[in-house]
Formats: structure tokens, sequence, C-alpha cells
């Protein structure tokens, strides 16, 4: 899937507490497009995810859950992701004035030029990070 320009890609569904489920090849979103969340979803990556675009919902870190399991996160520009990502066997990248806010798990990490990484409190996981509010948060950090 590629967005460009204006474009936006709305994902989830609003008022509910149950995960919507997607799943595509690679993501690519360029030029002033955004992913907005409106619900709790998990979104699998087959390869690559590009993002120089605004990505989930600010208020709301829980509700995305991107899985990368082959794939590399790359976040450019001086956009925004919100939300958790597991990327174990990739590199996730974040240029620019990027910024990834709320939980990593990734096999590498590279922060270029003013890159931002976030990591906040896993009291409201996401809904595909398979750990409970039971206080066993396990690490989030990037290796």
């Amino acid at each position: 899937i590629t967005v460009t320009g204006n474009c936006s890609l709305i994902l989830g569904e609003a008022g509910t507490t149950t995960a919507e489920v997607y799943t595509v090849r690679s993501l690519k979103f360029t030029g002033n497009s955004t992913l907005t969340v409106v619900g709790p979803v998990i979104l699998t990556v087959a390869n690559d995810a590009t993002f120089n675009a605004d990505v989930g919902n600010s208020d709301h870190l829980e509700w995305l859950a991107l899985n990368l399991y082959r794939g590399n996160l790359k976040l450019d520009g001086s956009q925004s992701f919100f939300g958790n990502v597991l990327a174990p066997a990739g590199e996730v990248t974040i240029n620019g004035h990027g910024t990834l806010r709320g939980g990593l798990i990734c096999d590498s990490l590279t922060l270029n030029g003013y890159g931002l990484l976030d990591l906040c409190s896993d009291d409201n996981q996401s809904p595909g990070s398979g750990q409970g509010g039971d206080g066993d948060h396990g690490d989030h950090g990037g290796h």
C-alpha cells in the first residue's frame, strides 16, 4: 500500500475494545499523508514500512500495534508515530525530527539527526503485544 500527497488511511473501529486486524505486504506513506487510528488495531506488515507521515493516535498509544516480522521500519521527516512496534528481526530507523512514541522491540535501532524515541509506560498495552496488565511488562527497549 502506498499513500501519497494529502491522502489519509483510517484504521480501526471507533467505540470498540476489540482490535481490528490488518495484514499487508508493505506500507509507504509520503507527503502530507496520514495513517489515523480510531480504535484498537493490529497491523502486520510482511516486508518494510516507511512513514514520512503522522501515524496512530497521540491520545491512545495502546490502540496501534505494528508487527514487522521480516521487514524494517523507517520514520522520516518531522512526523510522529504513536503506538507500539514489534520488529524482532528488523531494524528501526528514525530520521530527521521523526518521533516514535510508545513501545518498541526490535533487533537494531538507528537514530539520525534529531530523531527521538520516547518509550512510554505500558500500562495500556497494545492489542498485539501479548502482555497483560499483571505487572510483568518485559523489555521494551531496542537493542
